[in-house]
């Protein structure tokens, strides 16, 4: 059963459309339900100063896809990156449960847009995230939420979360009941997943550490 407020959404849509010159284009398709979102972003002063989708599937998806534009758009990179698959839900009020895939795309097809426009402008930000640690207790909350979490929950080929959890929270899912369930590799997935940002922590104390012999050594030069 939908609320009042999807249907409205779904019927009239705010943010639907193309934005031509974007600074940034992040996209996800689930071939399971065949919903595919893709976002644009047009990002000014850290800001998401305009912010389109276009979307191929239900009504729960083009809500849950406007909703998303709707909860980031003058709201700062870092701030939008925070937005979880529950503030969409509790925007749009009475969805059904087999439905909160739709919000959970909406978020990773926002995410992968960031990091399209973070890696094309080399804009990377220390954020709180590079001191993440997964662990067999991390809930799938919690991954989905990660900037790589998404990309790498699909490469263990971990199942639709929408069709095979809809009755469980995420927020109360474990990695480990993942893995207990289906089997998945859990040492290979909290490899990854700690990697990704222990590697992105590594390299940005490598960039800060050239910056500071360069400095030095420009300073001795002077001195001389």
């Amino acid at each position: 059963m939908y609320s009042k407020k999807v249907i409205e959404t779904f019927k009239n849509p705010k943010h639907a459309g193309k934005i031509k010159d974007a600074d940034a284009i992040g996209c996800v398709g689930n071939i399971k339900c065949g919903d595919k979102i893709q976002v644009f972003l047009k990002v000014k002063n850290n800001k998401i100063e305009d912010i389109k989708f276009q979307t191929y599937g239900c009504p729960a998806a083009i809500s849950a896809s406007d909703t998303m534009c709707k909860l980031v758009k003058g709201k700062t990179l870092e701030k939008a990156e925070k937005l979880t698959y529950k503030n969409i839900i509790d925007e749009l009020g009475q969805m059904p449960k087999i439905k909160y895939h739709c919000s959970i795309m909406g978020t990773e097809a926002l995410h992968n847009a960031i990091l399209n426009y973070r890696e094309s402008h080399k804009n990377k930000k220390d954020n709180g995230d590079d001191k993440m640690n997964f662990t067999k207790k991390t809930t799938l909350g919690k991954v989905l939420n990660a900037k790589k979490g998404p990309e790498l929950l699909g490469k263990y080929h971990v199942p639709c979360l929408g069709c095979h959890f809809a009755s469980q929270e995420l927020d109360q899912l474990t990695l480990q009941d993942i893995s207990n369930a289906y089997g998945i590799d859990l040492k290979g997935l909290l490899k990854d997943l700690n990697n990704s940002f222990l590697k992105k922590e590594s390299n940005s104390k490598v960039e800060k550490n050239k910056f500071k012999k360069a400095k030095t050594k420009k300073t001795k030069e002077k001195k001389k």
